[in-house]
């Protein structure tokens, strides 16, 4: 061979070697988010916590009604029930949440791990509440049971925007991919 079809074998070698590296340096790299499908029983189990915390945030807010009443305790009391048997219910689907954590995309894993907090936090405030209720039956409109009270909606109401959140943005993510699919 000589030295002029050595430069241009060198050459062409080279020319198809950038060509590769500038076309794979284009592409847009898949990240992990995208690789890893949403799971399923998680998106349901999202589902089922989203109508429970509409629940309990309804409920929440009626014992707010409930304090700008003349309504006696046992009324409270039982509102108060109402409420815990709701925290109950999304404390198991929290439960459930976990225990299929390693199935989920990372975006679910992340909703997961945010929920268990802000619903310790209800829960803490609610027995609170109920303690505080059951040991001054007559103190309905004394501090500190309207700060409770209030304090239950609020975070009622973050709990539910959390998991109402993760679900719409888990069907909004779906739209998405099913548009990207299609294109």
């Amino acid at each position: 061979m000589n030295a002029r079809c050595v430069r241009n074998f060198v050459l062409t070698g080279l020319a198809l070697f950038l060509a590769a590296v500038m076309t794979s340096a284009f592409q847009e790299p898949v990240s992990q988010e995208e690789s890893v499908q949403d799971s399923e029983q998680i998106t349901e189990l999202f589902q089922k916590a989203k109508a429970e915390t509409a629940q309990l945030q309804r409920d929440s807010h009626d014992l707010i009604a409930y304090h700008r009443s003349p309504l006696s305790w046992q009324s409270h009391a039982f509102q108060l029930g109402q409420i815990k048997e709701h925290v109950n219910e999304v404390g198991e689907l929290e439960q459930q949440l976990r225990d299929a954590r390693e199935s989920g995309s990372p975006w679910q894993q992340e909703a997961i791990d945010r929920i268990n907090p802000l619903l310790q936090e209800l829960a803490d405030n609610l027995t609170s509440t109920i303690n505080h209720l059951n040991e001054h039956r007559n103190g309905l409109f004394a501090s500190p049971y309207p700060e409770y009270v209030r304090a239950n909606a609020d975070l009622a109401d973050k709990l539910h925007a959390l998991i109402s959140d993760s679900v719409d943005y888990g069907k909004t993510k779906q739209a998405f991919q099913k548009l990207q699919e299609s294109t």
